[in-house]
């Protein structure tokens, strides 16, 4: 036995030293809900896995109570899409006057990618959810308007939030019965956005917009009308479910709260780019520990290739042939100078083509050796 371990070991060793460092994808759907409920700890963000826990937690909504209602709702409808975590954090009437608590309780979830507040309309706190979720960067808030808002309230309202990790929706939702009966009012445009990405991004084809049909019991609380091209709330990033000719509702566009650069206008786009840059950050996180040399640039080129070529061939990237589709550089002259070297600086470039064929955005990655 000893003499056959023996003769095992030099293949064990050699096998060790040769593996080359594998990048996987981060989780999709680690969502964050944020909103009133009737009881529990204010300002803290709690792992929810049943609605025993959240009604555990939280207690059951009041009736009458539409914010707390909506919370519940929201809960439910996301765990139906069986998330890979859901947090819940109850927040107080007094929120908007006293931020400090709830930003520290949530600016340290960095596993976070989707966050929503169903119901809130509070622009205050809806910048600086947005900020959290740049700061997150592989993370996208949805945000409702609040309720009675017109067309001018809505476009003034999300003039003032510039951000590629925030979107607004609307309008709020009525559910009917079979026959027609109003069940609930005041649903939020989050709850169904909410749930639909977290649907799409189980699919083989995640990051899409989402293409699955709005139920026939829900309908939209308010048809609008649009003369000019200027009232459009898609002209001014608002995406807006619509009924049309033939009773279908859909979404009129699916994109970012950013309206100045036209590469974090789509949230698929965004969301994307995102996802793929910190799965290669946190998937190269062993760079800091090798000499800063050509084996090493080496290595890194072939670990992210490796993974950006999977990806490309599930889909995700466009592109007849890996070079239209994705490139990968490490090295002196082009990423790298020697003054980076000296201050054991190393630096990649990666192209990625999601828009066009060979048309690439581009994602730069530092690691810093102390």
């Amino acid at each position: 036995m000893l003499k056959l371990f023996c003769s095992l070991l030099p293949l064990l060793i050699i096998s060790t030293v040769s593996a080359q460092p594998i990048i996987v994808d981060l989780q999709r759907s680690n969502v964050l809900l944020i909103g009133p409920a009737s009881r529990g700890p204010e300002n803290q963000a709690t792992r929810i896995r049943s609605m025993e826990d959240f009604y555990g937690q939280f207690g059951p909504a009041l009736p009458g109570d539409l914010g707390k209602q909506n919370m519940a709702a929201a809960v439910k409808k996301v765990l139906e899409m069986k998330p890979d975590s859901l947090r819940v954090v109850r927040v107080s009437r007094t929120l908007e006057s006293n931020l400090t608590p709830f930003l520290d309780s949530i600016k340290n979830l960095q596993d976070v990618n989707l966050i929503a507040m169903p119901g809130m309309g509070n622009i205050t706190v809806q910048i600086e959810v947005a900020r959290v979720a740049q700061k997150f960067a592989n993370c996208l808030a949805i945000f409702d308007f609040s309720s009675g808002l017109d067309t001018a309230g809505m476009i003034a309202h999300k003039a003032q939030v510039q951000n590629s990790n925030a979107a607004f929706f609307a309008p709020e939702f009525r559910e009917l019965d079979e026959h027609g009966r109003v069940i609930r009012e005041g649903i939020p445009a989050s709850e169904i956005v909410l749930s639909q990405i977290i649907q799409q991004d189980r699919t083989k084809t995640p990051f899409k917009a989402p293409h699955f049909p709005i139920p026939t019991t829900l309908q939209p609380s308010v048809e609008y009308r649009f003369p000019a091209r200027e009232q459009l709330p898609s002209f001014h990033h608002i995406n807006l479910f619509l009924t049309d000719v033939v009773g279908k509702v859909g979404l009129t566009s699916f994109r970012t709260a950013n309206t100045t650069n036209l590469e974090e206008r789509y949230i698929p786009v965004v969301r994307l780019k995102n996802h793929l840059h910190k799965s290669i950050e946190r998937g190269t996180s062993w760079v800091i520990f090798e000499p800063n040399n050509e084996p090493l640039w080496q290595r890194i080129r072939t670990s992210i290739n490796n993974y950006l070529l999977e990806v490309w061939r599930r889909g995700w990237l466009l592109g007849r042939s890996e070079s239209e589709a994705f490139y990968v550089r490490a090295a002196l002259g082009q990423t790298m100078t020697n003054d980076d070297l000296l201050n054991e600086r190393t630096r990649a470039g990666v192209g990625i083509a999601m828009l066009a064929p060979a048309e690439f955005s581009t994602l730069a990655f530092l690691w810093k050796r102390r």
